[in-house]
């Protein structure tokens, strides 16, 4: 009920308590104080295709200070707020309205089915139900080994490499 209504009659938009709404009307074209549509021909320049055009930026800025508040506004169109066309590419509206709350609802869709997919798994707790705390085995060391188990340990233990014969040198070293 925004901009498409807004080409419509003013009065038929009125909310629900009966007030007329204020809508802008939607600008379809640029102003041609900024942009001019040109011929390559009134250039002198000849194209193999016909009616060849480019877009010419013709910007005449003009600062105005507000005596009242001190501040300076820039004022590009001579029309100033009472130009029926768009002074830039916010204000041009080229896309119905319809088409915007299409987009509108399937990015919403969208973010929603995301923030579902995207909700932090739950911790796992463990259930109360069976727990009782004289029953939890105590973690216990590992048995002290006796100096039997150790020496059969390392006589069972492969040597370093290091400590290995070295066959490739044995011809030439002398033990």
């Amino acid at each position: 009920m925004l901009g498409s209504d807004a080409d419509k009659d003013p009065e038929a938009c009125i909310d629900a308590e009966g007030n007329p709404i204020k809508m802008k009307k939607r600008k379809h074209k640029m102003c041609e104080n900024i942009y001019q549509k040109r011929y390559y021909k009134e250039d002198g320049i000849e194209m193999k295709t016909k009616d060849k055009h480019y877009i010419e930026t013709v910007i005449d800025k003009r600062e105005k200070l507000d005596l009242k508040t001190m501040t300076i506004t820039c004022q590009v169109c001579p029309k100033g707020k009472e130009c029926p066309h768009a002074h830039n590419s916010i204000q041009l509206d080229l896309i119905p309205m319809t088409q915007n709350i299409k987009n509108l609802n399937g990015i919403i869709k969208s973010q929603t089915s995301k923030l579902k997919n995207a909700k932090p798994l739950e911790p796992w707790r463990p259930s109360a139900k069976n727990f009782v705390p004289g029953e939890v085995e105590q973690p216990s060391r590992k048995p002290k080994v006796t100096e039997e188990e150790e020496e059969k340990r390392q006589a069972t233990k492969r040597k370093g490499i290091l400590e290995r014969e070295n066959v490739f040198r044995k011809p030439y070293e002398k033990e």
